[in-house]
């Protein structure tokens, strides 16, 4: 699946401790754009362990999206996702 340039996107990410629990965390969301540029938008708690950020999606390419817990929690992950621009402006 591709994105379209201009979409708005939010990216979730859920924390859990090594015992399964959801835990809250310092979540930290950090997106790489087609052109190389890093940029780490507002996060926000939805509930227990899980955040959320909104992306705006502003260049055809690959994006990279990362999140970071820390705290009571450690974990990292990481999605790649492909955005193109769309058919009315090929």
């Amino acid at each position: 699946m591709a994105y379209i340039v201009t979409t708005q996107i939010r990216a979730t990410a859920t924390f859990r401790t090594a015992a399964g629990v959801l835990s809250n965390t310092t979540a930290v969301c950090t997106v790489k754009a087609p052109d190389g540029t890093t940029t780490t938008p507002s996060v926000t708690n939805d509930s227990t362990g899980v955040y959320h950020a909104d992306i705006s999606l502003d260049q055809a390419g690959t994006w990279y999206i990362e999140w970071q817990g820390s705290v009571t929690v450690i974990a990292a992950s990481d999605t790649a996702i492909s955005v193109r621009k769309s058919y009315v402006d090929l």
